[in-house]
This record gives structure tokens, C-alpha cells and sequence, in this order.
């Protein structure tokens, strides 16, 4: 129940097939719409534990943890000769790749989280 329109587009004729279409699109925000997606607050915050708890950790074995672009971090890590091995001895294997503008490590959550953690730690 498709035709095909001039320049070779598919258009459902379907009104079935349209309301579908549109509610789909509405549930994914193709329209880019600057809704929220509903979360329990739960997982927002055990999201930000995780985040900060993760970085604490990468921070203190001198290792990079800011939030990196993922699909620009995951090309170079998987083209990127020997990148583990790279990485772990403190090669900045992502240098150039676009970083979160927020250090989740300057919260102060974080920052008690990080000395409780690793209270002989310096920083």
C-alpha cells in the first residue's frame, strides 16, 4: 500500500500506516522536540554515583576520565594500534577528541566521594 512519488519517495497512503508513522516519531522525538525523556529520579541518580565514582577511580590510577564523544572515542580506540596498552601506560590516545565540558570530579559530592575514597591522595 505504498507509491511511489516523483523523485523515487516511498508515501504511505495507509492512514493506518501514517499514525504509526507519526506516533513512532513521536516517541523517539525525530522532530528533535526539547521534551525530556520521563526517568525515575532513581536512575538519574545512580547514573551520577556511577559517573563520579568511575572518574574517582580512573582519576586516582592516572588515568583520563573525562566523558569523551562515545562514537568518535570507540573509532579510535578500535583503529588505534595496541590503544589499551597505549592507554593504560598514559598515552593520550583520545587527545583531539571532543571531552564533556563538565569535570564531574569539581562537584563536591565528587570531591568527598574521591578523599573518603583515597584519603591519602593529593588531589
Amino acid at each position: 500500500m505504498t507509491q511511489v512519488a516523483a523523485g523515487g519517495v516511498n508515501r504511505c497512503c495507509d492512514p493506518r500506516l501514517r499514525v504509526r508513522r507519526n506516533l513512532f516519531r513521536e516517541s523517539v522525538h525525530v522532530d528533535n522536540h526539547p521534551e525530556d525523556v520521563p526517568t525515575p529520579m532513581m536512575y538519574v541518580t545512580g547514573r551520577a554515583a556511577y559517573a563520579m565514582t568511575l572518574s574517582a577511580g580512573l582519576k586516582h590510577a592516572s588515568l583520563s576520565y573525562r566523558a569523551y564523544e562515545f562514537n568518535a572515542a570507540l573509532y579510535r580506540a578500535l583503529t588505534t594500534d595496541n590503544a589499551e596498552r597505549r592507554w593504560l601506560d598514559g598515552e593520550d590516545i583520545f587527545h583531539g577528541i571532543h571531552q564533556d565540558p563538565q569535570d564531574v570530579l569539581q562537584h563536591e559530592q565528587a570531591q568527598f566521594l574521591y578523599h573518603a575514597a583515597f584519603p591519602n591522595s593529593k588531589t
